[in-house]
């Protein structure tokens, strides 16, 4: 028989109550519009939210075989390291009661109602306020915007989805964000536009993190980092003949990075935290660099309903500092800036005033250093981690199309697109260290080669497409129900192309029906989305090397309710 814990009187720790995934938050925002002349306006924005409720709590599947007889590997059912299992997706028994096969789907069993050991709560709250300010003189504008932004968050996730105690997550971080951007814009109609402009940011983020992989032994990580962006771009916009456009930027980026890490692995001894073993005291890094970045666009546009456009723009994205960092000889290393050379072509029509509206792209992209975000253990300490890994080269290449039919208050819009992604070259040198017996520090290097691997997170195929027909009652107000159907094929949260790590092809079904009254101000909405319950996972963390389990982030199941929106 097997021997992992067959029932909830066999976990090592109490079940909490059940109000896992509850919502509870506000938001606000107050706008105050100035226009002291025709030439003059200031926009003033303060805004505010506030979430109070519960952090998600997740699904786990082991990947460790069960073994039955000494040696005999029982087919369909898996457990964690710690030999456990989810016992309500069990769907075969033995004659002595104990389970022999499990339903290994995301959506087995009860995916809302795991054996979670902690129910964190979270609390986050944000801020801010920005300043808009236009003014028009002749063929000049100057637009500006100055804006502040300031976001603190408290967090417990229980991340192993299990009643033991493998990654359970305190979180603390506070953000404070100041970005300035002014513009001078001419354009005198004679079909030359101008743009020149600046933009700066400054962010400081301020990190607290403890993870625990036992009930009195965890990471320790304190995290500064702060960063400073400025930019100068210019871009142009010339009517070479009546039909045809060209469009053109250029921007040239500095950026500058610091990182500061406080890291160690902790004890809990009569409640209170130990020295941490091998800390990484104030250890800093820093990244700095210019780059530039741009695009130009061909439109050619025969009539105001037939549009064709050509484009290629060369982006970028930033370096980044992982916290993988634990020991005192492992460096803090940024992973390498991303660069992508995008080449689109794409038209727009439209035919009979509109009756039928068609819109249709190929694109071509080109990555380097494709940044990866993944959730792994800590090759160290097993502690999971946050971390961003470099793709060497890769790339997507596909077409996209939606048309939509407009007749008697009937509408239909389809969408479909079609696409091939490929890591290209992709290895991935993992380094691992450890302390040996006598103190020393051991490292060792591991590659991943991921190189032909589908690109995470990018289905081959998806399809969109919605129906609904307004209704409208002379003297009552008008009614509109409507349909809408969506497919999405196999995905992968991992570059390694595990099928455990994704989601299945998958068809959801949303019905909604809108009440709208005569003056157009009050509008009251009854909804049901995922109408045949659906259920999958949204994103996966891999933990197979330090857990031995897949933890999953399961769909919203079936919701339905009302929404309200009244204007003055």
């Amino acid at each position: 028989e097997p021997t992992f814990p067959q029932n909830g009187g066999n976990d090592p720790l109490p079940r909490p109550d059940a109000g896992v995934n509850n919502r509870e938050n506000w938001a606000m925002r107050n706008l105050w519009l100035f226009t002291p002349n025709e030439d003059w306006s200031v926009l003033f924005n303060v805004h505010g939210t506030q979430n109070l409720g519960r952090a998600p709590s997740f699904q786990l599947r082991g990947t460790s075989p069960v073994f039955v007889g000494g040696n005999r590997q029982l087919d369909g059912i898996a457990t964690d390291a710690n030999n456990y299992l989810d016992i309500d997706t069990c769907v075969e028994r033995s004659r002595a009661g104990a389970c022999v096969r499990a339903d290994l789907d995301p959506g087995g069993g009860s995916p809302f109602s795991g054996d979670y050991s902690r129910v964190g709560d979270e609390r986050l709250t944000a801020i801010g306020s920005s300043i808009t300010a236009d003014w028009t003189s002749g063929p000049w504008r100057v637009e500006s915007v100055f804006a502040w932004e300031y976001n603190d968050r408290e967090a417990v996730i229980d991340i192993d989805a299990s009643p033991y105690v493998a990654a359970e997550s305190f979180f603390e971080d506070t953000a404070t964000e100041y970005f300035a951007d002014t513009r001078l814009i001419w354009n005198d109609d004679s079909g030359l536009e101008l743009l020149l402009g600046a933009t700066a940011l400054y962010d400081r983020l301020g990190a607290s993190n403890r993870v625990f992989v036992a009930s009195n032994n965890f990471l320790s990580q304190e995290i500064t980092q702060k960063t400073w962006h400025a930019a100068l771009f210019g871009h142009l916009e010339w009517e070479i003949t009546e039909n045809v456009i060209l469009q053109g930027g250029v921007r040239v980026n500095y950026e500058r990075k610091s990182f500061e890490l406080t890291s160690g692995v902790r004890r809990l001894e009569n409640n209170q935290e130990t020295p941490a073993t091998t800390p990484k005291q104030n250890d800093r890094a820093l990244a700095e660099e210019f780059r530039p970045s741009g695009e130009i666009v061909l439109r050619y546009e025969p009539t105001s309903d037939m549009k064709y456009y050509w484009r290629f723009s060369r982006g970028y994205k930033g370096r980044h500092f992982n916290g993988t960092a634990v020991f005192p000889g492992t460096p803090i290393d940024p992973v390498q800036p991303e660069f992508v050379n995008s080449f689109e072509i794409g038209w727009s029509m439209n035919f009979f005033e509109g009756a039928i509206a068609w819109n249709g792209a190929g694109f071509f992209y080109d990555y380097e250093n494709q940044q990866v975000f993944q959730l792994q253990d800590s090759p160290d300490t097993a502690f999971p981690v946050n971390t961003l890994i470099n793709a060497e080269d890769s790339r997507l290449i596909g077409g996209e199309t939606d048309i939509t039919f407009r007749w008697e208050g009937l509408e239909i819009a389809q969408s479909i697109g079609i696409q091939y992604s490929e890591f290209s070259d992709f290895r991935n040198v993992q380094r691992e260290d450890r302390i040996s017996p006598g103190g020393d520090l051991v490292t060792t290097f591991r590659v991943d080669d991921f190189s032909g691997n589908q690109l995470v997170n990018s289905p081959e195929l998806s399809y969109v497409s919605y129906a609904q027909y307004r209704w409208e009652w002379p003297a009552f107000g008008t009614f509109i129900p409507r349909f809408d159907w969506r497919y999405k094929s196999r995905v992968f949260y991992t570059p390694e192309n595990d099928s455990r790590i994704g989601a299945d092809p998958r068809w959801i079904f949303d019905v909604r029906l809108t009440y709208r009254n005569l003056e157009g101000n009050v509008e009251i909405s009854g909804w049901i989305r995922n109408l045949t319950d659906e259920l999958y996972p949204v994103t996966a963390f891999d933990r197979k090397d330090g857990n031995g389990a897949i933890v999953w982030v399961i769909s919203d199941p079936r919701t339905y309710g009302v929404t309200a929106s009244f204007r003055f």
